[in-house]
């Protein structure tokens, strides 16, 4: 029950920040802001890492996604950015669209096993992830074994904690 308390204190809190950015946007409040760095465009930059740290992958992409998005037209001349503002809602759509796609295909037994043969492929972070999958497999098989369960059931709770992964 905290943990949900908690998303919708931070909930309310983005919700709130988003609406004094929204009105000084549209002039009904005037405030500066005391770091000049500071923009409302951190905002989901920081949720997505914030989301990345707690595990949350899609979330986390979600986030910094939004930020990419928002931080594009730094990048770009006069004639882009006109061009981009008149884009952007596609290229929005076109991504929930592919993440859609993604989860949609992760989720079946075939998109699952070749992305996780993917995962493991990649070069250095593929090598990360089997070590860790290897670490878990052992962790959780010696305290089993330690507690007297036999070799059977031990194996058949690392394949759900693994599986699970």
């Amino acid at each position: 029950m905290k943990n949900q308390n908690s998303s919708y204190f931070w909930a309310i809190i983005l919700c709130s920040v988003g609406i004094l950015f929204l009105f000084k946007n549209f002039g009904m409040l005037n405030f500066k802001l005391p770091i000049d760095i500071f923009s409302w465009r951190l905002i989901p930059l920081i949720a997505g890492i914030n989301a990345f740290w707690k595990g949350k992958n899609i979330e986390g992409l979600i986030g910094v996604g939004v930020a990419v998005v928002f931080f594009i037209p730094d990048f770009l001349t006069d004639p882009q950015i006109i061009m981009y503002r008149k884009l952007w809602p596609l290229l929005l759509v076109a991504t929930i669209g592919a993440i859609l796609l993604f989860r949609s295909f992760t989720a079946t037994d075939a998109g699952g096993f070749a992305w996780d043969r993917f995962k493991l492929r990649i070069p250095v972070a593929g090598k990360i992830l089997r070590m860790a999958s290897y670490s878990r497999f052992c962790r959780s098989m010696g305290l089993a074994l330690q507690s007297g369960v036999s070799i059977v059931q031990a194996l058949t709770g690392d394949e759900r904690i693994l599986t699970a992964w």
